[in-house]
């Protein structure tokens, strides 16, 4: 059904398919908590991997989180991904210690934002056991 003029139907053809993007998931993440890593770092920007992005909203609650990082002025987050392109402010300095003090203010930053982060680290216990088991059993199999 076309309900309205044709930039109306367009409008919400817009809304609905930006819906459909903040709804896609990746479930297998749920199995990690969320984790900051920086990749690398150039001149003015950074790359950052971020582990267990499950959603979209998750994507924006990341990218709300790295923006409210000292020295971050800009972050880019792609779902699909999990990476997060960051622009740093002028002026930032870019040396290794500063860089992993620049992590740690993130994962902190994240750690405000994700939703029910204690039970997704249990999650990713349990998970990390299973995995720990299963790899026994299978050099038992194999001697």
């Amino acid at each position: 059904m076309v309900i309205g003029t044709r930039g109306e139907l367009r409008r919400h053809c817009y809304h609905f398919s930006t819906m459909l993007h903040w709804l896609r998931l990746h479930p297998r993440r749920l199995l990690s908590a969320p984790r900051v890593e920086v990749t690398s770092v150039a001149a003015g920007a950074a790359q950052v991997t971020v582990h267990g992005l499950v959603c979209g909203v998750c994507a924006l609650r990341t990218r709300e989180a790295l923006e409210s990082v000292a020295g971050v002025r800009e972050a880019c987050v792609d779902l699909d991904a999990g990476t997060a392109t960051l622009a740093l402010a002028s002026g930032a300095t870019l040396d290794a210690s500063s860089v992993r003090a620049m992590q740690r203010d993130m994962q902190r930053a994240l750690d405000r934002v994700v939703v029910a982060m204690p039970v997704r680290r249990a999650i990713q216990r349990t998970a990390d056991a299973l995995r720990a088991m299963g790899s026994r059993r299978a050099e038992g199999r194999r001697a």
